[in-house]
């Protein structure tokens, strides 16, 4: 719903001013026939979700974290990770993890593997120094010259 002075503004300035689509994903259509969940959570607006979600939310250790992050494969077998009960407790689907609730991870959990929901290379950057393990080996390898 607009207020009456955008309104206003849109009807007086039709021809000169064009008003874009803005805003922050919050949610993804999930297009897999199999899964019977219509949309995913989308890492971009998860920081502003997070206070509101009460399931499908799991702690885990940095450790985890670091391999998850560290990792160029699209699907992580949660048999490699530590917080596999925890993850396994949760239903297929979106799942947010994190270490510190201030950055949150979005991922999607099938019945044995973790797929991780953002850009894998300057989000690998961004995550790994919030969490303190920025390593100069990484950063040479992504940031372009």
């Amino acid at each position: 719903m607009q207020s009456f002075q955008l309104h206003f503004f849109q009807q007086r300035n039709m021809t000169t001013v064009s008003i874009q689509n803005a805003g922050m994903k919050m949610f993804s259509r999930n297009e897999q026939k199999v899964e019977t969940t219509r949309f995913r959570l989308s890492q971009e607006g998860i920081r502003h979700l997070l206070p509101y979600l009460e399931k499908q939310v799991v702690k885990i250790g940095e450790e985890d974290m670091l391999k998850i992050l560290k990792t160029e494969e699209t699907m992580i077998p949660l048999e490699s990770l530590n917080c596999k009960d925890d993850v396994r407790a949760q239903s297929t689907g979106s799942l947010v993890l994190y270490t510190d609730r201030s950055d949150p991870v979005c991922t999607w959990v099938s019945a044995s593997s973790l797929f991780v929901h953002y850009s894998k290379q300057l989000n690998h950057l961004f995550v790994l120094t919030l969490l303190a393990c920025y390593e100069s080996v990484m950063r040479n390898s992504y940031l372009p010259i």
